[in-house]
């Protein structure tokens, strides 16, 4: 059971487990959807030769001509790579999360207060946390309880926030039955692809006034009320997390509009016990993301908190 108020930030890292493709891979996949280039020959021939680390630093500079193409690319392939199976291996870390929201729970009522104290902020496009915890939930109650009152318990408990939105909302996330909507499976990789519409890239987000009407639509909070859930944290955790400056940024406890850090200038508020995954991340970077948080939250970051592993082993170790 989750006892205390826990925040998550997830990265592409975080996806990976679920055979969602990230980096290099994002990109191979993206420039196969469209083939051989047909009806966009000048996108395929330079997302190959610009050979970028990642699709979205590609899209960011060249945001004028092929943010949406690249958007198309992005939800088509995002949407064929979520396949249900890859959610039940073994070494898929959300099954150790899950153990740890559903431990000690032995009523629906009991599993409610548990889910209450998580909250999760993703950068991922992709479904695959909350599809798995829903349906983990529904085969864990759902004998007992009517499966209406089951998925009810769940989104009135927990919300995943897309901050770049998300390719599509899967079948009980919808509020009524005109709201389009996509199964978590590969077989809908074109009304997956329809949802490029709904997500923001990399570059769009410096756009706050954009970036704050896509989280209110996408996930019906505020980036304030974000902050706030940090704030009234006890334990945060980056996982698979990147550190982008542009990602830590959208927190905004630097920006005049938002809520600063209250432990800033007071000794009688305690901060918020932050750790993170920095799992393929040199010691030079690890150092300079450790005070871009230090400087970003206004506290002391505990380094044997930040470790270079995987995010299962870091679940177990400090969950």
């Amino acid at each position: 059971m989750i006892s205390k108020k826990t925040v998550l930030i997830l990265g592409a890292g975080a996806s990976l487990d679920s055979g969602l493709p990230s980096g290099k891979k994002l990109i191979e996949q993206v420039g196969a959807y469209f083939g051989s280039g047909e009806g966009c020959p000048d996108f395929v021939s330079q997302l190959k030769r610009a050979n970028p680390p990642s699709i979205d630093e590609f899209l960011a500079i060249n945001n004028d001509n092929f943010t949406e193409i690249g958007k198309l690319g992005i939800a088509a392939t995002i949407a064929s790579a979520e396949n249900k199976a890859n959610l039940l291996k073994e070494d898929n870390w959300y099954t150790g999360l899950w153990h740890k929201i559903v431990t000690g729970c032995f009523s629906l009522s009991e599993f409610e207060k548990s889910l209450q104290n998580l909250f999760v902020v993703t950068f991922n496009y992709d479904r695959s946390l909350e599809h798995f915890l829903i349906t983990s939930e529904i085969s864990m109650y759902g004998e007992n309880s009517q499966k209406g009152e089951v998925e009810a318990v769940f989104k009135r408990s927990l919300k995943v926030h897309h901050v770049y939105g998300q390719v599509g909302k899967l079948p009980w996330q919808v509020q009524n039955n005109d709201e389009p909507f996509r199964d978590y499976s590969p077989k809908f990789v074109h009304e997956g692809a329809r949802s490029a519409k709904d997500i923001l890239t990399f570059s769009e987000i410096m756009d706050r006034e954009k970036l704050q009407k896509n989280v209110e639509r996408v996930s019906g909070t505020t980036l304030s009320e974000i902050n706030m859930k940090i704030i009234e944290a006890e334990n945060v955790f980056f996982l698979g997390f990147a550190y982008h400056d542009q990602n830590l940024d959208f927190f905004g406890f630097d920006h005049a509009e938002h809520y600063d850090v209250p432990w800033k200038n007071s000794d009688k508020i305690q901060p918020p016990n932050f750790y993170g995954t920095m799992y393929g991340i040199g010691e030079t970077r690890q150092r300079e993301i450790l005070e871009c948080l230090q400087d970003k939250f206004k506290i002391k970051i505990e380094k044997d908190r930040f470790l270079g592993i995987k995010i299962q082993e870091f679940v177990e170790k400090f969950f």
